[in-house]
C-alpha cells in the first residue's frame, strides 16, 4: 500500500481522493482538494511511475542478458 503524507497523519492515495469536496458553481461540478494534499499525490504518482519505468528497464536489461532474468 502506497502512502500519501498529510500533515501529521498519513493516508493511503486511495483515502486521500475519498476525501475530496465537491462543490457546484454555474450548474458545473468541481473536485476540491487541500494543496498540500495534491502535491503530496503528485508526488506519490511519480515515484511510482519511477517504480514502473525501472522495472521495465530491469527487465529489458534481463531480456538481452545484462541481468539475471527476475
Amino acid at each position: 500500500m502506497c502512502a500519501v503524507s498529510k500533515k501529521a497523519t498519513t493516508m493511503t492515495g486511495l483515502e486521500t481522493l475519498q476525501n475530496v469536496q465537491y462543490v457546484t458553481v454555474h450548474e458545473k461540478r468541481f473536485a476540491v482538494i487541500d494543496a498540500d494534499d495534491w502535491e503530496a499525490l503528485l508526488e506519490w504518482l511519480e515515484s511510482i511511475e519511477d517504480v514502473e519505468a525501472a522495472q521495465q528497464a530491469y527487465a529489458q536489461q534481463a531480456e538481452i542478458g545484462l541481468r539475471p532474468a527476475p
